[in-house]
C-alpha cells in the first residue's frame, strides 16, 4: 500500500500537469474511484467548487451509483483490467444538472505501475440544442417552401431522386414513395427524358453549365401524362463527398392560363377598335353617299347633280382604300409578287418621294452593293414606302433627313429567339428612317395595330402601318420599328431572299468560321435586356470575357470603379441623358485609347457617324459581330486571328 501511494504521488503530479494543460474538463480518479483533482475547464463547465468535488466518490458526482451504471461499471472495469474506454455517453444530472448530456473518455494516468485514472469530459448538450435550432430552422424552411408552393426534388449524379417534397408531391401528382430510388427523366417528357442522363454525364465530364446555376422554363410531366409548364431552377452541392443536384420547381399553369387570358382581351378589345373604327369611317362614307344621292333626287341643276357625283364617287373610292387596307392587315390582299431588284426600284422611289414631300426635307438613299433579289409585289412595296414617306413628313413639320435604306442581312437563331415571329435565314432589309420626333415606347408598341395613329382626327386613317405590316407578312417577311422620342424612327422590312437566282457575288465573309477572341474584356452597353443577353452569350462564345452596363451613366459607373474594358460596344440610342457617342467621349476622356464600336437598329446617315468610328447595323448575325469587333481591335494594332 505505501509502495502503491508514493507511486501514485510521482504519477499525480505529471497528471495534473495535463489534466491542467488540457482545454477540455478533466477529473482524475484514485483507485476508489474518488475524485483527487478537478482542472479548471471542468470548474468552468460545471458550477462546482474545488472543494465540492475533492475526496468525492464519482457514482455521487455523477447523481448516483444506481442512475449511473454504465460508467460506473466501465470505470470497475478499467481498474481490474487496466483498459481505458472511450466515447461513454452519460445522460441527465452530471454532475448535479438536469438534462445535461456528456461524452467520457477514460485512461489510466501515466507513470511507471500509476493506479490513477484520468477522465476526460466533454458536454455535448450544446450541440444537442444546435441540432435542435437547426431542426427549426429546417421547418420553418420548409413551411415557407410549402408556401411558396416551390416543388423541390433532389437527385444524385446517376439522376436518382433523393428526396421529393410535399410540394412536388402537390404539383406532379406523385408520392414521394413513387418517385424515390427512380430515375428523375420520369417526370420530363420525350425527347428530353431520354437524353437527361446524357446530360448529367456531360456536365461531368466538361463541367460546362447549361442548366446548373440557370432559371429556365420547362415543362414538366405528371403522374397522370399531362405536361404543365414550370420554372425549373438547378442547384448543386455536396454532401459527405457524394455530389447532388436540386432542382426547385414553380407550377407556371396559373400564370399562363392568366397571359393566355389578357392577349385573348387584348385581341377582343383590338377587334372591338378595329370594328369601332370600321363603322365610324363607313356610317361617314354611306352619309355622303346617301346625302349627295339625296341632293342628286331633288336637284333639277345639271351643274349641281355632276358636283354631288364627283363628292359620291370620292367617298365611294375612300371606302375602296379603306377596305382594301383592312384585307392588307388582315394577309387576305391579293398579291402579284415579281422577282425585284430593290436597288432600282428605290431609285425611282426617291424621285417619286421629292416630288411629294415638303421641299424642306431632303431625301437620300443608302444602297447596299451586290443586294440579294427578293420576290414581292412592286405595288404593294412602293404603297408602303409612300406611306412611310408621308409619316416622316408629318412627323418633321419643320424639316429634316429621310434616309433610304437597303441590304443583305441574316436573321439567326439568336434573333429569331428575340422575334418569335421570325424565320431564320436570309433577307433583303429596306430601312426608311426619319429625323423626327419619334415614338414614345407606349406608342411603338401599338404602332401596328389598325385604326391606331396619334394624328388628330380627320389626319390619317390608322391603316397605314397595318397595312404595311400586312403586306410584310404575307410576303413571308419580317417588319420592325426603332424609335425614340426626339430622335426620329427606322421602320425595316425583311423580305425573303429569292432563293431561285444566285447573287453574282457573295456579300459574306468568306474566311473560315468565326474571329475569335483571346480573353479581352467587352463592355456591354444595352438597354433591351434581351439583346444584351444574346449579345453577351454570343461575345463569351468567341471567348471574350464581358462586363454589362444598361445606360450610359452605369458605364461610367463602372470605368469610375476602375473597371477595365479593351473595346466598348454600345447602342447609340438609349434613355437617360447620355446617348452613345456621348458616352464614347467620357469614357475615352477616362480611358485614352479605349476602343468603340457604335450599333443602332437607326439609318447609318442619320447617325453623322463621324472619322473611323465603326457602327454595326442592327440585326446583326453573330459572324458579322465577330467580324465588326476584330477588325476595330485590329485598329488598335492587334493582330488579326
Amino acid at each position: 500500500m505505501q509502495q502503491n501511494a508514493e507511486r501514485n504521488a510521482d504519477g499525480l503530479g505529471i497528471a495534473k500537469a495535463l489534466a491542467a494543460a488540457a482545454q477540455e474538463p478533466v477529473l482524475i480518479l484514485d483507485p476508489g474511484l474518488s475524485v483527487v483533482f478537478a482542472n479548471p475547464p471542468f470548474r468552468d463547465a460545471f458550477p462546482l467548487a474545488c472543494a465540492a468535488t475533492q475526496g468525492v466518490p464519482i457514482a455521487k458526482l455523477a447523481g448516483g451509483e444506481r442512475n449511473m451504471p454504465a460508467l460506473y461499471g466501465a470505470l470497475k472495469a478499467m481498474t481490474a483490467g487496466g483498459k481505458g474506454f472511450t466515447a461513454l455517453r452519460v445522460e441527465n444530472e452530471w454532475p448535479a444538472r438536469a438534462n445535461a448530456s456528456v461524452l467520457i473518455n477514460a485512461r489510466p494516468a501515466p507513470g511507471p505501475r500509476c493506479t490513477l485514472i484520468m477522465l476526460s469530459i466533454r458536454d455535448v448538450a450544446p450541440r444537442d440544442e444546435m441540432a435542435v435550432r437547426l431542426e427549426e430552422q429546417n421547418a420553418r424552411l420548409d413551411s415557407v417552401l410549402q408556401a411558396a408552393q416551390l416543388g423541390i426534388v433532389t437527385i444524385d449524379c446517376a439522376g436518382i431522386v433523393k428526396s421529393f417534397s410535399r410540394a412536388a408531391e402537390a404539383m406532379l401528382g406523385y408520392r414521394a414513395d413513387d418517385i424515390l430510388g427512380k430515375n428523375v427523366s420520369i417526370l420530363m417528357p420525350k425527347p428530353h427524358s431520354a437524353k437527361h442522363d446524357g446530360y448529367i454525364a456531360a456536365y461531368l465530364r466538361t463541367g460546362e453549365k447549361k442548366a446548373i446555376g440557370k432559371s429556365m422554363e420547362v415543362l414538366a410531366r405528371r403522374k397522370d401524362g399531362a405536361l404543365i409548364p414550370v420554372d425549373l431552377s438547378i442547384a448543386e452541392a455536396s454532401f459527405d463527398h457524394d455530389r447532388v443536384f436540386s432542382g426547385v420547381m414553380r407550377d407556371l399553369s396559373l400564370e399562363k392560363k392568366r397571359q393566355e387570358e389578357l392577349v385573348q382581351c387584348q385581341k377582343m378589345e383590338a377587334m372591338g377598335q378595329l370594328t369601332g373604327g370600321v363603322a365610324h369611317d363607313f356610317n361617314n362614307l354611306l352619309t355622303v353617299i346617301l346625302g349627295n344621292l339625296e341632293l342628286i333626287e331633288s336637284s333639277r341643276s345639271a351643274k349641281h347633280q355632276a358636283a354631288f357625283l364627283r363628292d359620291a364617287k370620292e367617298a365611294v373610292n375612300i371606302g375602296a382604300e379603306l377596305t382594301r387596307g383592312l384585307l392588307a392587315f388582315g394577309r387576305r390582299l391579293p398579291l402579284e409578287p415579281q422577282s425585284v431588284d430593290v436597288n432600282e426600284f428605290i431609285i425611282k422611289m426617291i424621285k417619286i418621294l421629292k416630288r411629294t414631300i415638303s421641299e424642306s426635307i431632303s431625301v437620300s438613299a443608302v444602297l447596299g452593293k451586290n443586294l440579294w433579289q427578293t420576290v414581292i409585289d412592286p405595288a404593294q412595296l412602293q404603297n408602303a414606302i409612300l406611306n412611310l414617306g408621308l409619316n416622316a413628313r408629318d412627323a418633321m413639320p419643320e424639316g429634316g433627313k429621310l434616309i433610304i435604306e437597303t441590304s443583305s442581312v441574316n436573321l439567326d437563331a439568336d434573333y429569331a429567339a428575340i422575334h418569335q415571329d421570325v424565320t431564320p435565314g436570309d433577307y433583303v432589309a429596306v430601312s426608311v428612317t426619319d429625323t423626327g420626333r419619334g415614338m414614345t415606347p407606349d406608342v411603338t408598341r401599338r404602332a401596328f395595330e389598325p385604326f391606331f395613329t396619334t394624328k388628330e382626327a380627320g389626319k390619317g386613317s390608322g391603316l397605314g402601318l397595318s397595312m404595311i405590316y400586312g403586306f410584310v407578312k404575307q410576303s413571308g417577311g419580317h417588319v420592325s420599328i426603332y424609335s425614340d422620342a426626339g430622335h426620329g424612327a427606322t421602320v425595316t422590312m425583311f423580305f425573303p431572299r429569292c432563293n431561285r437566282e444566285q447573287p453574282e457575288k457573295k456579300t459574306t465573309d468568306t474566311s473560315q468560321g468565326f474571329a475569335k477572341g483571346a480573353g479581352e474584356r467587352v463592355l456591354i452597353v444595352e438597354d433591351d435586356p434581351r439583346v444584351l443577353t444574346v449579345t453577351r452569350r454570343r461575345l463569351e462564345a468567341l471567348g471574350y470575357r464581358v462586363c454589362e452596363a444598361e445606360n450610359g451613366a452605369s458605364a461610367l459607373a463602372y470605368f469610375d470603379a476602375g473597371g477595365e474594358a479593351d473595346i466598348l460596344f454600345t447602342d447609340v440610342i438609349m434613355p437617360g441623358a447620355l446617348n452613345g457617342f456621348e458616352l464614347a467621349q467620357r469614357a475615352r476622356a477616362r480611358k485614352p485609347g479605349l476602343k468603340v464600336l457604335f450599333t443602332s437598329g437607326y439609318a447609318e446617315e442619320a447617325l453623322s457617324i463621324g472619322g473611323d468610328e465603326r457602327i454595326l447595323r442592327k440585326p446583326y448575325a453573330a459572324k458579322a459581330l465577330a467580324k465588326a469587333i476584330r477588325e476595330v481591335l485590329r485598329a488598335a494594332g492587334e493582330n488579326p486571328r
